[in-house]
């Protein structure tokens, strides 16, 4: 990692300065950070199958980012991250019981099972 010093036009400058995929299929970035340091990294795609406990887990990450605006429009519930976290937690846990009981799993009904345990009010 370098130390940079920025002029000061551009001192609170951070993120990726420039992104390039090489032929293999890698991708190089040079990061900035706000604190002046600046990095080159590289990320290289996967090369085997997903899991089965990764596929689980796109899954679950997928139907229930589905169902929290549903709840949100719903019951007009702001959308900053706190909110959007509670909301995530909750449905991830009737996701959980759902899986468990071996029960079909929509992103309505993980809406539905929210708002019959939270009497239809905000969380």
């Amino acid at each position: 990692m370098v130390k940079v010093k920025f002029p000061d036009f551009i001192k609170s400058m951070s993120g990726t300065l420039f992104k390039r995929r090489l032929p293999d299929g890698s991708v190089r970035r040079l990061i900035v950070t706000k604190k002046g340091c600046m990095y080159e990294t590289t990320t290289f795609p996967k090369t085997g199958p997903l899991s089965s406990e990764t596929i689980e887990k796109q899954i679950r990450f997928g139907l229930i980012c589905k169902a929290v605006p549903m709840i949100r429009k719903a019951h007009r519930l702001p959308t900053d991250p706190a909110t959007r976290k509670r909301l995530f937690r909750s449905l991830g846990k009737i996701y959980d019981r759902y899986h468990r009981q071996g029960k079909t799993i929509t992103p309505e009904s993980l809406a539905k099972e929210w708002e019959t345990r939270n009497g239809g009010m905000k969380e």
